[in-house]
């Protein structure tokens, strides 16, 4: 047991001292390099030479060439100068890992040496790494190309520029960021061409202008921005100067471009201003352009208005309210084609200007004449209760559910809709007549009355059955009898009609529209008692009979009297 654990006990010692050993040696392995405090002067353009504290290389490459290599390189100095590089030997620095370079003057620079334009040499920056300069005036180079890599420039006081050079060209991915805060001091300064192909281009010039390039010594100065991406924030974006007459031209195009300037964006003192097939634009500047300049810029795309317009042509215009149609047309006309490219917002305000007002076109209503007509065929409230209950039914449920609503584009169902309520009217089926019932006298036959005392009768017709009624044949005026109907039709003879009858036997017709119900009835004075037959076979005399028309009486009385006159001349005849 004791061998076990002391077996064990040297196995966690020697595990322990490997791992203490493998982190001493992984902690030397990863130590910073030694920062440098003189400057780097290369300008000898010496042998090769390695300095792997310090973390840089330089490599004789034999061909009149050579390359700095850079590896977590940091130089902090009060010197004035940073790195110093040939200016008559073309250079290649690789950047590896986080390199800084911190002095009272320039960081990174050329000794001088008597070279007129075009026989510069180049200075390449290409690797994965970095290099940052915090240096008063930035970088001095003739001809700066950047492949790769990242370069930081903050420059406090530099005299021209952050970045000062006669050409640069960034490319290949290369990310260039520089700062520039004192008064007049430009971001890039250069005395010929600059080039952004490809890669990133940031500048922070508030006091200056961003990008200039001079035309001194009668070098081109052209300024040609093929991709990438520019970011410019400055007095002014860039600045094509001209003062040796070189004609070059500003040109930009298939790049993200964002410049926030506070005078003007783009000024080419004399020449042309190329720009077009931005891929994206964020400019914002007192004045756009300035200089004297040619302008030649892609004209925003209009292909969305063109496709909206020829849907506005497509429409009828007689389908449409005046008024809508109006403010449409309006819209149409308030389009005009002279926006460029980065005006898209204005055309696409057009656009949406055209649509909206396309979705506000008011279709005019549709016409109703067809099912008015048909609303005018329906019979009365009264008369169509003679048709069965389902095709009244058919009928009603049409009408109130007829669409109020449709336009004039949905004419042809409103018609179909009013032909349906047409046949519903044609199919109205009356209902079949209900069995006539005889009418017969139901109560009152050959009644007797006093004088003054009603008289009723009832029968099983109904009140629109009655036409009218006669006494003797003789028409009776409807104030002299009532009509009352509850089960049955009650014809009631008025008590001030029946005192005025003489007493006798009266016939009395009940006249209705489809037959006649005959009967009579008599008259006893107020002071008879009995009813014999004799006292009634007396009464059967029309003579003496009342209907309240004394016509036949005035003529018997008359012809009485003239009876009486002729007896007495008769007999007066006689006598004489």
């Amino acid at each position: 047991m004791k061998k076990v654990i002391l077996r064990t006990g040297i196995c966690f010692v020697f595990l322990l001292t490997l791992f203490i050993s493998s982190g001493i040696l992984s902690v030397k392995a990863e130590a910073p390099h030694q920062t440098r405090t003189t400057t780097l002067d290369l300008s000898a353009a010496a042998d090769s030479v390695k300095n792997a504290q310090e973390g840089w290389e330089w490599v004789d490459n034999k061909d009149d060439t050579y390359t700095l290599i850079l590896s977590d390189f940091t130089l902090e100095t009060s010197d004035s100068e940073g790195i110093i590089l040939p200016r008559d030997h073309d250079v290649r620095i690789i950047l590896q890992g986080q390199n800084t370079v911190t002095c009272t003057r320039t960081g990174l620079l050329e000794n001088w040496v008597s070279l007129g334009p075009g026989r510069y040499k180049t200075k390449t920056i290409e690797g994965e790494g970095s290099l940052v300069l915090h240096v008063p005036n930035g970088i001095n180079i003739d001809r700066l190309i950047i492949n790769s890599g990242t370069l930081k420039v903050y420059a406090d006081s530099a005299f021209l520029g952050g970045l000062t050079t006669n050409e640069a060209y960034i490319q290949n991915g290369g990310n260039v960021y520089v700062s520039s805060t004192a008064l007049d001091s430009d971001g890039l300064y250069l005395v010929g061409e600059m080039q952004l192909h490809d890669g990133s281009l940031h500048i922070e010039a508030k006091n200056g202008i961003g990008i200039f390039t001079d035309d001194a010594s009668s070098v081109y100065n052209g300024i040609l921005i093929d991709g990438g991406s520019l970011f410019i924030e400055a007095k002014r974006g860039i600045y094509r100067n001209r003062r040796m007459n070189v004609d070059a031209a500003l040109m930009l195009s298939n790049a993200d471009i964002s410049i926030h300037a506070t005078d003007t964006a783009f000024i080419n003192k004399e020449g042309e201003i190329h720009i077009h097939d931005i891929t994206s634009w964020d400019v914002t500047a007192s004045t756009l352009f300035g200089g004297k300049y040619s302008l030649t810029l892609d004209l925003a795309d209009y292909q969305e208005v063109d496709e909206q317009l020829l849907k506005v042509h497509m429409l009828q215009e007689s389908l449409y309210t005046s008024a809508s149609w109006k403010a449409l047309q309006d819209s149409v006309n308030r389009v005009t084609r002279d926006k460029y490219f980065f005006e898209q917002q204005k055309v696409d305000a057009m656009l949406q200007d055209i649509k909206t007002h396309m979705d506000q076109l008011v279709y005019l209503p549709a016409n109703y004449k067809k099912i008015n007509e048909a609303l005018q065929r329906i019979p009365s409230d009264k008369e169509i209760e003679a048709y069965t209950d389902t095709s009244r039914m058919d009928v009603y449920n049409l009408v109130s559910s007829i669409p109020w609503d449709k336009n004039i584009t949905e004419q042809s169902s409103l018609d179909s809709y009013a032909a349906r309520l047409n046949e519903a009217i044609d199919h109205l089926t009356l209902k079949p007549k209900p069995e006539q019932v005889k009418l017969q006298l139901l109560g009152g036959a050959h009644q007797r009355i006093r004088q003054g005392e009603a008289a009723v009768f009832q029968t099983n017709g109904s009140v629109p059955d009655i036409v009218k009624v006669t006494i003797n044949g003789r028409e009776l005026p409807a104030p002299y009898y009532r009509v009352n109907y509850t089960q049955t039709l009650s014809l009631t003879l008025q008590p001030e009609y029946t005192k005025q009858l003489r007493p006798g036997l009266y016939s009395i017709s009940i006249q209705l529209d489809r037959e006649n119900i005959e009967t009579d009835f008599t008259v006893l004075s107020v002071s008879e008692r009995g009813t014999g037959q004799e006292e009634i076979s007396k009464l059967k005399h029309p003579a003496s009979i009342n209907t309240g028309d004394t016509t036949n009486t005035v003529l018997w009385l008359g012809i009485i009297i003239l009876a009486v006159l002729l007896m007495k001349g008769i007999n007066k005849y006689k006598y004489k």
